[in-house]
């Protein structure tokens, strides 16, 4: 499985930190999804859901808003504040 690694920081600690198969955002534009061999990006994130599949499991993390940048394969998440994950 290609595989990409996902960070989620806020000021305080962090949130994340893994290898995951593909992640869901949630865009100002747009909600997008990032997948292994992703174009590089820097983007504003609003309130929603950030959805992050690994080998057996899908989980959900809610958020107010944040700013993420994707490059070589990495997914970098910065949060203003902590932030409830669930798993489904």
């Amino acid at each position: 499985m290609d595989t990409i690694q996902l960070q989620i920081n806020t000021p305080q600690k962090e949130l994340i930190n893994q290898k995951v198969a593909r992640v869901s955002l949630p865009g100002t534009k747009a909600p997008f999804e990032v997948r292994h061999n992703h174009g590089h990006l820097i983007s504003t994130l609003v309130a929603g859901h950030i959805t992050y599949y690994t080998e057996n499991q899908k989980k959900h993390l809610h958020i107010k808003k944040g700013i993420v940048e994707i490059k070589n394969n990495s997914v970098s998440i910065l949060l203003p504040s902590h932030q409830e994950e669930k798993t489904t």
